[in-house]
């Protein structure tokens, strides 16, 4: 999507400045703090968002905040790939949070 590296599941999902925006707004939304290199890492990052015993709806939603965003990072660079489209981080963000707010869509 950045075209600054090969496309590989890590840069796409972690290190791409465009990812690394996105975990950046969760940071800011939801205190959550990507500290790993790894996809593995990812996916433990983004079950631990629920605090323990907490099963609301607000755990859920925060519990799928990570596969909502890894979601519209794959689909951002499928659109990339196959219709040439530009990327932007708030497009994609705006695509996590319409994912968030629509399940089953």
């Amino acid at each position: 999507m950045c075209e600054s590296a090969e496309e590989t599941p890590k840069h796409l999902f972690i290190t791409c400045s465009v990812a690394r925006q996105l975990w950046a707004l969760l940071k800011v939304a939801v205190d959550f703090d990507l500290q790993t290199q790894s996809l593995n890492g990812l996916w433990e990052a983004g079950r631990n968002l629920k605090q323990t015993g907490d099963r609301s709806s607000r755990a859920k939603v925060s519990q799928s905040l990570v596969p909502a965003v890894v979601w519209a990072l794959w689909l951002a660079s499928n659109s990339k790939v196959f219709r040439n489209t530009r990327v932007y981080p708030e497009n994609v963000w705006d695509s996590a949070v319409f994912f968030l707010s629509n399940p089953g869509v």
